[in-house]
């Protein structure tokens, strides 16, 4: 399988897995978009397809801390199940789909559901659980447009039962390549992958490997794909369909050669030369597979003795970068044509270079691995940074590049977008433990950066305790003052002295006490009037006024007797409602006098911004370790990686100079130079 077609069957198909279990329904063009009935599950949706999964996922613990999302049912938690694929937390997914997917949610979601969590499985290795989600797969409820998810469902299934091995499981992925008439592609694979299942068993069919027969089918259906079509596709490379087109053909023919060369390694290890020097020869110079092709080609070609042809193979593969730890072979494969081909002065300069290369790779291997660090790793990577390359390495440092919280390309599950700048670390960062680590680092990166964030949020919280202490104390001054004008004592005072005049006039029925305004004015004139009476001479010319007045006064104090009750009820009343006013007055005066003596808001804030930081400092603590551990991981790898690249070229070096040993002693001993002789005609320069 290509490495173009892993990384798209791995990464893009799962790119699409929590996307669709969060998708909205599909609405007619004249029906308006569904709603967020809960403003924080539309805050959840945005990071989500933002790509911002951890924000997500905060967002979504604070909305459940809170009583949950209302008005979408389900819908949240499934959203919740993709949050968690993303974060590789594949066994909580599959534990809330199983609560969530049942006969209620539509039957394309939840088989899509089920496809994408056993995609998952398959990918992490867990062929068990993978296989129990496949079948919980009903390809028939989905639309039309998620038809090639059913191509895969096949594809997957059949990839399971090659796993399993077992005469009914192969049964099972004869029926599925039978299914993916209308998937050539992946049928191709399958086809592929079943065949190399053979080779390994060495099942036999009528006399010939049947793994043999199935390649061979393979490499003639692919046959009418060549070079000369994919260039003819390439010129209308502008149009969507000629670049799909463009895409499906080089995968073929990419296909097409992986067949020719496992083609090549089965004849050779059977030696069939003839036959292996035939399929690995239609391999194009082009070709992803054409370093390893050479190779081959230059072993099977010294298996029969055409070291000329050998020579040639080797000589191309030496212009070559040899970054394959499997080419390190190269240098010292030329020396032994050459001695081959009886030339042993030239296989001793071959010798002699490759001995030299070898010193020189191992030195550079050895001082690699002694300075090996995480800064190092990185700046030997490539990362794709918002769809152009950026060499972490140019940036300074690489380290705060790779910590950038946006910018860097990663699939749903995190995978970062990375190419080798350093050739040394190629084979390494295909393999999906080292992804993953390099995935686990990069997301701590971006944890630490939301750290720092909120422990400055929360540093800044400091100032505003001060500032709030401040303007406190400013509040508390004014408030003083007013108090102090208000002469709060003297009302208190005269609400006292309300009292006390009021209980004994009621005590003592004094009725003139409790009159009304208008009586007292009455009372005024009556006083008046007596007044002016008693100045003028007490005859007959005043005795009809006296008279009057003395009637009037009786019957205004009779009436005054009379409307006692109702004076004194609303004395009583008016005093009332003072006594409740100088209640609210004195609680209102107490509150502020107990806010003014104590800062209990203040100190709250302040432990609940003390706590957070215990909390933030906790979890950062927490966050290092988990730092550590994943820089050691990422180390440890490289570092293995480095050290078995070490092993490996001591041995090509140990074997070079044996054999430059050996020949400079033949040498000696007949007494040749070491000067190179001139090849035979048709023979490569060494």
């Amino acid at each position: 399988m290509s490495l173009s077609f892993l990384k798209k069957t791995m990464w893009q198909g799962a790119a699409l897995a929590t996307a669709l279990l969060a998708a909205s329904p599909v609405v007619a063009d004249d029906e308006l978009p569904e709603r967020a009935q809960d403003l924080r599950y539309g805050a959840i949706l945005y990071d989500y397809y933002q790509g911002k999964s951890f924000d997500a996922l905060t967002r979504m613990a604070v909305a459940e801390h809170e009583g949950g999302i209302k008005g979408h049912g389900d819908h949240p938690l499934l959203v919740k199940g993709g949050l968690m694929l993303a974060y590789g937390m594949t066994r909580e997914a599959r534990s809330l789909f199983e609560q969530l997917l049942t006969e209620d949610i539509p039957a394309s979601t939840r088989s899509q559901a089920w496809f994408y969590l056993g995609k998952v499985f398959y990918l992490e290795g867990d062929n068990a659980n993978a296989i129990d989600a496949l079948d919980r797969v009903d390809p028939e409820a989905w639309e039309d447009e998620e038809e090639p998810l059913t191509a895969e469902w096949h594809y997957l299934k059949g990839q399971l039962a090659l796993r399993a091995g077992t005469a009914k499981a192969l049964k099972a992925v004869t029926n599925d390549i039978e299914s993916l008439s209308d998937a050539p592609l992946w049928q191709a694979y399958l086809r592929y992958n079943l065949a190399a299942f053979e080779l390994d068993q060495g099942t036999a069919d009528g006399g010939q490997n049947a793994g043999i027969l199935g390649l061979e089918r393979l490499s003639e259906d692919l046959a009418g794909v060549d070079s000369e079509t994919i260039a003819d596709l390439e010129e209308n490379a502008d149009d969507p369909e000629s670049r799909d087109e463009l895409a499906l053909k080089r995968e073929q023919l990419a296909l097409r050669e992986r067949s020719l060369l496992s083609l090549g390694q089965v004849y050779q290890q059977q030696g069939d030369t003839d036959l292996a020097l035939a399929r690995l020869a239609e391999i194009s110079l082009t070709s992803a597979f054409s370093d390893e092709a050479l190779y081959r080609y230059s072993v099977a070609a010294s298996e029969a003795q055409s070291w000329g042809l050998a020579l040639q193979a080797l000589n191309t593969l030496q212009e070559r970068p040899l970054f394959t730890p499997w080419l390190q072979q190269v240098p010292y494969a030329r020396g032994f044509v050459f001695e081959q081909l009886d030339q042993q002065k030239s296989a001793l300069q071959a010798y002699r270079a490759a001995a030299n290369h070898y010193q020189a790779l191992l030195d550079t291997l050895v001082q690699s691995r002694q300075s090996l660090t995480e800064a190092g790793i990185l700046a030997a990577l490539r990362f794709d940074a918002d769809g152009s390359s950026t060499d972490v390495g140019a940036l300074s440092p690489a380290l705060q590049a790779f910590a950038t919280e946006d910018g860097i390309t990663a699939d749903a599950y995190g995978r970062l977008d990375v190419q080798p700048d350093d050739f040394n670390l190629a084979l390494l960062l295909s393999s999906e433990k080292f992804q993953l680590a390099l995935r686990d680092l990069h997301a701590l990166y971006q944890l630490r950066n939301k750290m720092t964030r909120w422990q400055r949020q929360l540093a800044s919280f400091e100032v505003m305790l001060e500032t709030r202490a401040e303007q406190r104390r400013v509040k508390i001054d004014k408030t003083e003052t007013v108090l102090a004008s208000l002469g709060a004592d003297e009302w208190h005072q005269q609400q006292a002295t309300f009292n006390a005049e009021i209980e004994a006039a009621d005590q003592a029925g004094d009725a003139a006490f409790f009159m009304s305004d208008e009586q007292k004015a009455f009372a005024e004139r009556i006083r008046k009037v007596e007044n002016t009476l008693a100045a003028l001479p007490n005859d007959d010319s005043t005795a009809a006024q006296r008279d009057k007045i003395r009637r009037i006064k009786a019957y205004f104090e009779w009436q005054v007797s009379n409307q006692y009750a109702v004076n004194r009820w609303a004395a009583q009343k008016q005093l009332r409602e003072l006594n409740q006013a100088m209640a609210a007055f004195r609680e209102k005066n107490r509150m502020l006098l107990r806010e003014m003596g104590s800062n209990d808001r203040n100190a709250a804030l302040a432990e609940r911004v003390s706590v957070s930081q215990q909390r933030i400092a906790s979890l950062d603590a927490d966050l290092d370790s988990a730092l550590n551990a994943a820089r050691d991981a990422l180390i440890g790898q490289v570092s293995g990686e480095i050290a078995r690249q070490e092993s490996e070229v001591k041995r090509y070096l140990l074997a070079a100079r044996h054999a430059q040993a050996r020949l400079s002693d033949l040498l000696f001993q007949s007494g040749a130079t070491a000067t190179p002789e001139t090849p035979a005609s048709g023979e490569a320069q060494p």
